[in-house]
């Protein structure tokens, strides 16, 4: 039987964004987690566990339809806690959607932002470093020049219609300065994690 192996040109940006996520991640990962509740069965893209909570991350690289996009991950947050046999599962839970830093799905979340502002999960987009920006969370945040930081926009503006929560640890915060703060010192906890270890 042959193997197939791949240079990192023709790895996939979802492929990619995963492990970049996983090499930020402190705490265990699962990668392709079933479940099955009562019928309802599928995987999750990614379970990373950091601190006192899981991340349960549905990754978008090509997303065909919002339709679709949003009921795959109802789909998984309706079902996913109750239906694995997955262990590593910390008290909190939180449920994200990422997709892919590219100009097709900025462009792709923009022209679909009513339908993504519904959810009450936050949207993120993540590039090959595994660095997050936060598209959707409980407001819009819009995207300035999506050619510069490695394909992701930069922040312009939010408006608040709930407590932010940090796309790294989950904290929440009511004051959009104090949010932004402790989303730029988590980032560098991080970093500074990464190259010690």
């Amino acid at each position: 039987m042959a193997t197939v192996t791949r240079t990192s040109e023709e790895i996939l940006p979802e492929d990619r964004v995963t492990n970049a996520l996983i090499e930020r991640t402190e705490g265990q990962c699962g990668v392709e987690v079933p479940y099955n509740n009562y019928g309802e069965r599928g995987y999750v893209d990614l379970v990373a566990n950091r601190r006192r909570s899981s991340r349960i991350i549905e990754i978008k690289s090509k997303p065909q339809s919002a339709n679709s996009v949003i009921r795959q991950f109802q789909k998984m947050k309706a079902n996913f806690v109750e239906g694995t046999e997955y262990e590593s599962l910390l008290p909190q839970k939180h449920f994200w959607l990422v997709f892919t830093a590219s100009q097709k799905n900025i462009e792709h979340l923009k022209n679909n932002k009513k339908m993504y502002l519904s959810l009450d999960s936050p949207v993120f987009m993540a590039d090959e470093t595994g660095r997050i920006e936060t598209v959707f969370l409980h407001g819009e945040i819009n995207f300035t020049d999506s050619s510069k930081n490695g394909g992701l926009g930069t922040l312009k503006g939010i408006q608040k219609q709930g407590p932010l929560a940090c796309p790294y640890c989950g904290k929440e915060y009511k004051v959009e300065g104090y949010y932004r703060n402790h989303v730029e010192q988590c980032n560098k906890d991080l970093e500074v994690t990464k190259v010690n270890s």
